[in-house]
């Protein structure tokens, strides 16, 4: 009778166990990232690629769904100062991107003790803007809509803090940018490769 109090007990608190595993979190990142378009014939860049420092703030929810594996729904958004110059139809330009929202799919391993192997699979968008170098206020905008994806480790403590190290690459998507005449043939590809640290707090 003991034996079967014990398993029962066992089998309805396995729920509850299981539950624990699942939480919120919410974070902060700060990285580096390259950023780089394509040429196309009749767009030529002055500088086809950029590096500057990116920052950031992360939320998710994370599930465990086996003893060895969780997933995470996850939102993003990161700010950067990216300008590009280059030139077309014999004009001197310059594009700029500052921010871009993600929101996608994390999977984890859970590798060792406080020790979780992630990958990431998100859509990502942004925003261009594109003015003349010789008019500051001659600006056209236009939306990027592309993926990113990352692989990465979360270190976790003993408190509620968990710290990620993640390598990610973003295509933002292909974008027919200013002069507007140019033809469909002439989309800039707009890519990037960052090296990311961050911090979240798990709830």
């Amino acid at each position: 009778m003991i034996k079967q109090t014990i398993l029962l007990l066992s089998l309805a608190a396995a729920p509850l166990a299981h539950a624990n595993d699942d939480f919120f979190y919410v974070g902060g990142k700060l990285g580096v990232e390259y950023v780089q378009a394509h040429q196309t014939p009749n767009i030529s860049y002055d500088s086809a690629n950029d590096n500057e420092t990116i920052t950031g703030g992360y939320l998710g929810y994370q599930v465990k769904f086996s003893p060895a594996f969780s997933a995470a729904i996850e939102a993003e958004y990161m700010n950067r100062d990216h300008m590009l110059a280059y030139s077309a139809n014999e004009q001197s330009l310059q594009a700029t991107m500052d921010y871009n929202a993600s929101i996608g799919i994390l999977l984890k391993h859970h590798y060792a003790e406080n020790v979780d192997f992630n990958l990431r699979f998100s859509n990502v968008k942004s925003e261009v803007s594109v003015n003349p170098t010789s008019d500051q206020n001659d600006i056209s905008t236009g939306d990027l809509n592309g993926y990113q994806m990352a692989v990465g480790f979360d270190l976790l403590n003993q408190s509620q803090m968990s710290f990620r190290i993640e390598y990610v690459y973003s295509n933002f998507g292909e974008k027919a940018i200013y002069p507007t005449d140019l033809s469909a043939n002439n989309k800039t590809e707009i890519r990037s490769t960052a090296i990311v640290i961050g911090a979240h707090y798990r709830f």
